[in-house]
């Protein structure tokens, strides 16, 4: 390479380091980043029995006994109904 090529590659690379260094120098410290998508429903209903449930005396009164644990979860925002009927009662 002569002596006027590798003068001139020299002072393009050291222009570049400038402008890079310039950039960086001038970079913000904060951005954002908008994310979108799309998830589908997804509701659950889970009833766990305690053993009690299988063994109550209907007879008495049990008033405050619990005789299942319900666990839900929905991402529906408008959310959905859970109905209890029984036929041993009113």
């Amino acid at each position: 390479m002569n002596r006027f090529f590798r003068s001139a590659a020299q002072t393009i690379t050291a222009a570049a380091a400038l402008v890079i260094a310039a950039s960086a120098a001038q970079a913000g410290t904060t951005g954002s980043v908008n994310l979108s998508g799309s998830i589908g429903q997804s509701c659950n209903l889970t009833v766990a029995a305690q053993s009690i449930a299988s063994t109550l005396d209907l007879t008495a009164t049990t008033a405050g006994t619990t005789v299942a644990n319900v666990t839900e979860n929905c991402n529906d925002k408008l959310g959905y109904n859970v109905s209890l009927a029984t036929t041993n009662g009113t």
